[in-house]
């Protein structure tokens, strides 16, 4: 983009009201909740497709973004879910 990343990270602040690595997260809690919510794979293979090498440390993000856990998201928003 040929600008200064901190002159960026000010940009991305002001625009969005988050900060360049604030809304990396964003991203792929929401691109692991889909693969939770839309497909078979295990939790680590989703963890690992959004670029979370460490499992735990996934496990605590998406906690935190959610406030459960991958299994329990997966089983509270199943597209097939009789509720």
């Amino acid at each position: 983009l040929n600008i200064n990343p901190c002159y960026l990270t000010t940009l991305l602040k002001k625009n969005f009201n988050y900060s360049y690595k604030e809304l990396i997260i964003i991203l792929k809690m929401q691109y692991t909740a889909k693969l939770l919510i839309n497909s078979s794979y295990t939790i680590e293979e989703i963890a690992h497709k959004a670029g979370y090498q460490n499992l735990s440390f996934f496990y605590k993000k998406f906690k935190d973004f959610y406030q459960c856990s991958p299994k329990q998201y997966r089983l509270n928003n199943c597209v097939g879910d009789s509720r």
